[in-house]
């Protein structure tokens, strides 16, 4: 749907203003088209993941014109919306950007042109708020967050790195089954009451249109380091992950010379399995008995999606 309109100026130039331009579910925008090519968007909303997909996102050998955005609503996924998004792009493709997510969590980065597209990198100081929009946490705290997307080559996802440093975490839903399942008591102690404190997380993970692949991710701290990979099926709000937990991290991590970053030298292997909100925890018992040295020799395969 298009509704426009156009306004000469005394120099006999042109300014088009778009009042309304829609493409299906991918975007309902207001902008402005100025003489000299540059494009300001001033409203509206847009479906990154559609957006995506769409041919006029992938690289160009044509010199773009210069971009301001402002978008009410930038619609990453399902739950995850970014409120308030500004964006200055140059005519290179490069530029700056912030937002808010789920107006909870302020956030700024950098955008850039790579072969397969666009690469960003996007900070935040407070990641505690972050945990707390995506909905991994209901009460988190502090720390620095960095996360960096690449557009995948010739299909369409982004491949991502999220790095956060020095967080406090209480009640985690998924973790509180996985700690009541092995009956460590003291940390469940922790997460349900002052909280958690994790030195650092960090997260390699491919998204893909069906699914998030977390290829290898990790977190640790002095009572627990732990390690994950699998994947989350977005359809149907199901996930498949499996891992190892090591208690009492600050000594245990000794074995970590051997293993993942996040694994001692003794801990439990997990599984968690079905919905999202509340999955299925299996975890071995005896693998405590198994240290770090063979622990690559006995991993199970990582889960895919069928």
């Amino acid at each position: 749907m298009l509704v426009a309109s156009a306004l000469q100026n005394k120099d006999e130039s042109f300014v088009l203003n778009f009042e309304k331009l829609a493409l299906r579910d991918v975007f309902d925008l207001q902008l402005v088209i100025k003489k000299d090519g540059s494009l300001d968007i001033i409203g509206g909303q847009l479906n990154m993941q559609e957006f995506l997909k769409l041919p006029l996102v992938k690289k160009s050998s044509k010199k773009s014109s210069p971009i301001t955005i402002y978008l009410d609503e930038l619609k990453l996924y399902e739950k995850q919306i970014v409120t308030r998004f500004t964006a200055a792009l140059e005519t290179s493709g490069k530029g700056k950007f912030s937002g808010s997510l789920n107006d909870l969590a302020s956030f700024n980065g950098n955008i850039d042109r790579i072969d397969a597209g666009y690469s960003i990198v996007a900070n935040s100081n407070n990641a505690g708020s972050f945990i707390r929009a995506l909905g991994a946490a209901k009460a988190a705290d502090g720390g620095s967050a960095q996360l960096n997307l690449r557009q995948l080559k010739d299909t369409p996802g982004l491949k991502g790195n999220l790095k956060i440093k020095n967080i406090r975490l209480r009640n985690m839903p998924a973790l509180l089954e996985l700690l009541d399942a092995i009956s460590i008591v003291g940390l469940i102690d922790q997460l349900q009451g002052p909280g958690l404190v994790l030195n650092e997380i960090e997260a390699n993970f491919v998204n893909l249109p069906d699914q998030i692949k977390f290829e290898q991710a990790s977190a640790f701290g002095p009572s627990i380091g732990i390690s994950l990979e699998g994947y989350y099926a977005k359809a149907t709000n199901n996930l498949n992950m499996q891992g190892v937990l090591s208690p009492l991290y600050v000594v245990n991590a000794i074995g970590s010379i051997f293993t993942r970053k996040g694994e001692g030298l003794l801990g439990f292997n997990y599984r968690l399995k079905g919905n999202a909100d509340r999955p299925e925890v299996l975890v071995n018992p005896l693998s405590i008995f198994s240290p770090a040295i063979f622990r690559e020799i006995f991993r199970r395969p990582v889960p895919n999606l069928e």
